[in-house]
C-alpha cells in the first residue's frame, strides 16, 4: 500500500488531511507532520524518521 504523508509549518498538513477526509471518507494511508511554533526542525525529523519506519 503506498502511504501519503503530508508535511508542514503548523497545522497545515492536519488540515488538509481533514479537508481531503470531508470530500474522500477517512484514508489509512495519508498521516500529516507539522512542526509547531516553539519546536526545533530536529522534532520533526525525527516525528517523520518515526513515521516512515516498518513495521
Amino acid at each position: 500500500m503506498n502511504r501519503i504523508i503530508l508535511i508542514s509549518h503548523n497545522r497545515l498538513a492536519e488540515g488538509m488531511k481533514r479537508a481531503v477526509e470531508m470530500i474522500a471518507g477517512p484514508q489509512a494511508n495519508l498521516e500529516c507532520l507539522g512542526l509547531m511554533p516553539g519546536e526545533q526542525p530536529d522534532a520533526l525529523i525525527d516525528s517523520f524518521k518515526q513515521t516512515i519506519q516498518p513495521g
